[in-house]
């Protein structure tokens, strides 16, 4: 299950928009999740969470959740 959070605030860090997504979930299905999807050039420093980049996933979302994800290869890695 994943919760899709946007913030496309350009002054705050990567890392805070999380943590307000993590905070979200929480409120919303009462337990932590552990892992966040992000697009491959969002750049992401500090993450309360494992961070496994997804070209799905468009600029300024945070899809948080709490299923184990499978990092998928990106062209060049």
């Amino acid at each position: 299950m994943f919760l899709m959070w946007y913030d496309n605030d350009r002054k705050k860090q990567a890392r805070l928009k999380i943590e307000e997504a993590i905070e979200r979930f929480v409120e919303k299905y009462g337990r932590a999740p552990t892992v966040v999807l992000v697009n491959p050039e969002e750049p992401v420093e500090g993450a309360p969470l494992p961070v496994v980049p997804r070209p799905t996933v468009a600029r300024n979302f945070y899809w948080v959740g709490d299923e184990e994800v499978e990092p998928v290869a990106l062209a060049g890695d």
